[in-house]
């Protein structure tokens, strides 16, 4: 796209973005006050409010045009600056409600500043809310994939908590805390191949890109994996306590998983879904989630938590199947034409 194109979808994915914020974000705010404990209700909502304006981040436009650099400028930066603040306020007495009251702060700075840099010499649409509102009507699978895919994986450490002691929960959430840290490297990679791997308009060319992406992702999984498996009771160890350390089938079962992860990552994001495959990607995590919810409570509730971990473990390698199964029709169909 050219820069106005680029502008125009930018504005119209704000305005929707923002028409869906009015709803949730005091939405969760109010359930946040409902769930918060005595004394502590007006961080709860703020800190419910700080968590939902992370979903106005500018961050796939920075991915998708190419310009990496806007996300150390509009998140980064503004972020590492409030969370600075306030520890410092905090070590000085300082209330706690200044935390969040920070991060608000933080990311709405961010938004407009980054919002009057893309924008620029843009023209205003009239009835651009009208066009985002008309937007959200396409992007119905995408949002319940993103939606299905955050609540499946916030859920085993709860339902594990149904179906086990506290010691068996204690032992898997530090094998999980690991597991969540190390993602980190798989959403850097994947985000860094997205702009890249879409950006060329011969097929061959995505393919080869395709390709590369994959084995990019697949040596990150190979190699993490290993790393969680071998040396996660070591290291969580370390930081939890020996008590509280992950066991080695534990960590075994997160490394199994971090590898299905980087696989789904690259298949989804730089195979199916700029190809228009929403569809496929839909029913992997819906695969996922209906495979590995029930794997973890009866798993979990047989074998404690080492059960759960590999009934998680589980639930992530359905959807790399899946993927993968739709992604070589995929590729075979690309290559005949």
């Amino acid at each position: 796209m050219d820069d106005s194109e680029r502008r125009h979808v930018y504005a119209v994915s704000l305005a929707n973005r923002l028409t869906i914020g009015i709803i949730v974000i005091p939405g969760g705010a109010f359930v946040a006050s409902l769930l918060s404990s005595e004394g502590n209700t007006q961080v709860a909502v703020l800190a419910a409010v700080a968590g939902g304006l992370g979903g106005l981040s500018i961050a796939w436009y920075a991915i998708g045009s190419g310009k990496p650099m806007l996300i150390f400028y509009s998140d980064l930066v503004p972020r590492l600056v409030a969370v600075g603040s306030a520890a410092l306020l905090l070590l000085s007495g300082a209330d706690l409600i200044l935390y969040p009251t920070l991060l608000i702060g933080s990311s709405v700075v961010g938004l407009l500043c980054v919002s009057f840099y893309v924008l620029r010499g843009w023209q205003p649409v009239r009835g651009i809310f009208k066009e985002g509102i008309v937007e959200l009507r396409y992007q119905g699978q995408g949002a319940f994939t993103t939606v299905l895919a955050g609540a499946y994986g916030s859920m085993p450490t709860a339902i594990l908590g149904a179906v086990t002691t506290v010691a068996s929960v204690a032992a898997f959430a530090a094998g999980e805390k690991l597991y969540r840290a190390a993602l980190f490297s798989v959403v850097s990679l994947g985000n860094a191949f997205q702009g890249w791997v879409a950006e060329p308009p011969e097929t061959g060319a995505r393919l080869y890109r395709m390709r590369v992406s994959l084995t990019a992702l697949a040596s990150l999984g190979l190699l993490g994996g290993a790393a969680i498996a071998l040396l996660g009771t070591w290291a969580t160890g370390i930081v939890f306590g020996t008590p509280l350390a992950a066991s080695e089938r534990i960590c075994g079962a997160f490394g199994l998983a971090f590898f299905a992860v980087c696989i789904s990552t690259t298949l989804g994001r730089h195979v199916l879904v700029p190809f228009g495959c929403l569809r496929q990607v839909m029913l992997s995590t819906s695969a996922g989630a209906v495979c590995g919810v029930p794997a973890v409570a009866v798993l979990g509730a047989w074998y404690g938590a080492e059960g759960g971990a590999f009934g998680f473990a589980f639930g992530e390698v359905i959807v790399m199947s899946v993927q993968a199964f739709s992604s070589i029709r995929l590729y075979r169909r690309l290559r005949l034409t």
